[in-house]
């Protein structure tokens, strides 16, 4: 069987159609969620949490991105942050999010930097984060049947 160039040409625009069809829907898709996804990370984080931009990605995988991602550290400690890093990448799960939650199922912080300081009594800055949320509540353990 012999394909012409025409036809070549026609199957090889539909897919290139299909595939910019596809990134546009998932991108807003995404983009109606993108206001949620933010303020459940100010909410987990804390209020402390700061960023210069939150955008959806999809060059780097499917998710959400904050650059210049910033958590303050207690004034008792320094001005300066506990944790910096240049990205944030949060990627998103596609099934769940064709359902309609967002299941974010990966945490890329890019280039990261820690500023872990100790004082006089002992205590790490570090220990400010125990007093927040838990990203995923574990599974509490089963107790076996008794015979």
């Amino acid at each position: 069987m012999r394909l012409s160039k025409k036809s070549i040409s026609l199957a090889l625009g539909a897919v290139i159609f299909a595939a910019v069809a596809l990134v546009y829907c998932v991108n807003l898709l995404v983009a109606t969620k993108r206001d949620l996804v933010y303020e459940e990370l100010q909410r987990f984080a804390g209020k402390d949490v700061a960023f210069d931009e939150f955008e959806v990605t999809l060059l780097t995988g499917l998710g959400f991105s904050a650059k210049a991602f910033r958590i303050a550290d207690s004034p008792v400690f320094a001005a300066t942050p506990l944790l910096r890093a240049k990205e944030l990448r949060m990627g998103v799960s596609l099934l769940s999010l064709m359902l309609g939650r967002i299941v974010i199922n990966k945490l890329t912080f890019i280039e990261p930097e820690f500023q872990i300081i100790t004082n006089e009594e002992g205590v790490m800055n570090i220990s400010s984060l125990e007093d927040r949320k838990q990203l995923v509540d574990l599974p509490k353990a089963r107790s076996s049947a008794s015979k």
